[in-house]
């Protein structure tokens, strides 16, 4: 992710608040933790071995 705008906190905060990633322990964008959920994997070619 080296080079893209914003970065660090505010990426991840941007991307928890469109939608791109979930929190996995119910933190919000102050988790430590994300998954990228199931309706954006096909489209990121994301393949998640032993996930459904």
């Amino acid at each position: 992710m080296d080079g893209l705008e914003p970065s660090g906190d505010e990426m991840i905060r941007r991307l928890y608040e469109t939608g791109m990633l979930e929190a996995q322990h119910g933190k919000g964008s102050a988790d430590s933790s994300f998954e990228v959920p199931k309706l954006f994997r096909f489209g990121l070619g994301l393949v998640l071995r032993g996930r459904p």
